[in-house]
């Protein structure tokens, strides 16, 4: 910010005249001299003011930005089934009861076997042996201990296989060989980085048809990709479209009928550009312009 100082030069020169013209004369008294020795000589003196542009210089190299968020969701055919099921036994004896389980358990991997799949489809997904204790009674003092009631064993079978007709008779035969546990029936993806992949490809490209539309539409030029950053892209599986009881399918001896639908795949990508910084600088420069004529003045001293 400049401020230019405007002193009267005749003012100055009728002071000093006055002041040599008194002390020639010897009318000063001492204690005028006192007073007017510890001035010392009288110095006027004009330096130009600088400006600071640092501050500017820092606001100049910002540079104009444009942000944009491309998504894609993907609805793939699901081309692989996922279920977990097993067999939960419950005795007196841990010995007697881990027999029993292992004995059902037998029979449901030689039923899945029968259903259809093969060796590398299925494997143990679960197996807990655990005591069931008594529980607390209401009213009872800090000496009780819970007790030792039985036991309760399980296991289960993790099945994942392309065959995704087989689920529902995979579910019968089970549950006919002693299974009374189905934990999760899924259908997902068998190659999900594949259709990830294609999700995050459609994403980009969103993105970049997006940029363009808004660089045209507000006047500005794209001039290059500053970042690129991968948000999201994960398939969603989706739940089976009908389910059955256990016991039910045991005694119905119907097979469940049980369909994969689709697998849901989205991706989200955010892409940030440089655009032309022409306008904005000139943008920039009418506005340092305006500030200066805001706070520029003049001072004027009187004497």
């Amino acid at each position: 910010m400049k401020r230019q100082l405007r002193i009267p030069v005749l003012i100055l020169l009728l002071l000093a005249a006055w002041l040599i013209t008194r002390t020639a004369s010897g009318m000063v008294d001492a204690q005028a001299a006192q007073m007017i020795q510890p001035i010392g000589p009288i110095v006027y003196a004009w330096s130009p003011i600088v400006e600071d542009d640092d501050d500017d210089d820092k606001d100049n190299d910002i540079t104009p930005r444009l942000s944009v968020r491309g998504e894609a969701e993907l609805e793939k055919p699901a081309d692989q089934l996922r279920i977990n099921l097993g067999v939960v036994t419950d005795g007196k004896d841990a010995e007697q009861t881990l027999e029993d389980n292992s004995e059902v358990m037998d029979g449901v991997v030689k039923a899945i076997r029968k259903a259809g799949l093969e060796d590398g489809e299925y494997q143990t997904g679960r197996f807990r042996v655990q005591p069931v204790y008594s529980r607390r009674p209401r009213g009872a003092d800090e000496t009780w201990q819970p007790q030792i009631l039985g036991y309760q064993v399980t296991n289960t079978i993790d099945v994942k296989t392309t065959k995704l007709e087989l689920a529902g008779a995979i579910i019968q035969e089970a549950s006919k060989a002693g299974a009374n546990s189905v934990n999760s029936i899924n259908f997902d993806l068998a190659d999900e980085r594949k259709h990830r992949a294609e999700a995050i490809v459609k994403a980009t490209t969103n993105a970049i048809d997006d940029a363009r539309v808004v660089a045209q539409a507000a006047g500005v030029k794209l001039v290059r990709i500053l970042s690129i950053n991968l948000d999201d892209a994960r398939p969603m599986a989706s739940p089976p479209r009908s389910q059955m009881n256990m016991r039910a399918m045991a005694e119905g001896g119907v097979t469940p009928p049980i369909t994969p639908g689709e697998v849901m795949v989205r991706a989200s990508v955010t892409i940030v550009y440089e655009i032309d910084e022409a306008a904005a600088i000139e943008e920039h420069a009418r506005f340092n312009d305006s500030k200066k004529d805001i706070f520029s003045f003049s001072t004027e001293i009187p004497f």
